[in-house]
């Protein structure tokens, strides 16, 4: 098992006005934790955390958690005396995005009309690769 964990601190502000930054969180935390099931299958969870950030319309979004799991299948190798099989060469993953649909937006630029956009709500991604 590997487990990885990051904070930040900052305080963005305008020099000379002492204003705080647009689109500039205060608080960003990371963790993952990654666990191998065999030699084949690995699952990994992480999570996200960022405050509150200034729009350019001088209001606030919203603070927020996002959680993310994935699976990733490498199934068995035929062995070094033959010749990789087609699954051996195959890597299948997949990948939930916001498993629990929290609604969260982030702050638009001058070029918008709104102060902040909404974000993608839980989305599922499959991927399956080929090696030649």
């Amino acid at each position: 098992m590997n487990i990885a964990a990051s904070y930040s601190y900052q305080e963005a502000e305008n020099h000379d006005t002492r204003e705080i930054l647009t689109n500039s969180p205060r608080h960003l935390g990371k963790l993952a934790v990654v666990v191998p099931l065999g030699r084949h299958i690995t699952l990994a969870a992480r999570e996200l955390y960022e405050s509150r950030r200034r729009t350019v319309y001088d209001t606030w979004t919203k603070p927020y958690f996002l959680t993310g799991v994935s699976a990733v299948l490498r199934p068995r190798s035929t062995g070094a005396a033959k010749p990789a099989s087609l699954l051996s060469r195959m890597l299948l993953s997949l990948v939930v995005n916001n498993v629990f649909d929290v609604g969260y937006q982030t702050p638009g630029g001058p070029e918008h009309l709104q102060p902040a956009i909404t974000q993608n709500g839980r989305n599922l991604l499959v991927k399956l690769r080929y090696d030649l």
